[in-house]
């Protein structure tokens, strides 16, 4: 695999997550502080392993991976709708991907 577990992971929540957030009625993005605490585990596993404390799992890389990565996507998704809805209004003159409208 060219990804370890966490990284693949991230990118499997991210992609899960993206699926929800439509579902879900497009919540508004979350407080800075949500996507902290979402990567604290994945911060903690990550620099516990890099400074040889201990050697982390697939399961815990997978998990921390998994945790941050469905977090991340409700910071990344409305950005995401915003240049999708943008391109297919046919990029209407003076809007830009990411200025919401009022």
């Amino acid at each position: 695999m060219a990804v370890c577990a966490r990284c693949a992971f991230l990118y499997l929540g991210v992609l899960m997550a993206s699926f929800l957030h439509p579902i879900l009625g497009s919540p508004p993005v979350p407080r800075a502080r949500f996507l902290l605490i979402a990567a604290l585990p994945l911060v903690i596993d990550g620099g516990t392993q890099l400074l040889g404390i201990r050697s982390s799992t697939n399961l815990i890389r997978a998990s921390t991976g998994l945790l941050f990565g469905m977090a991340l996507a409700f910071y990344v998704a409305p950005e995401a709708e915003d240049a999708l809805s943008w391109l297919l209004e046919g990029r209407k003159k003076g809007s830009a991907p990411g200025t919401r409208g009022p």
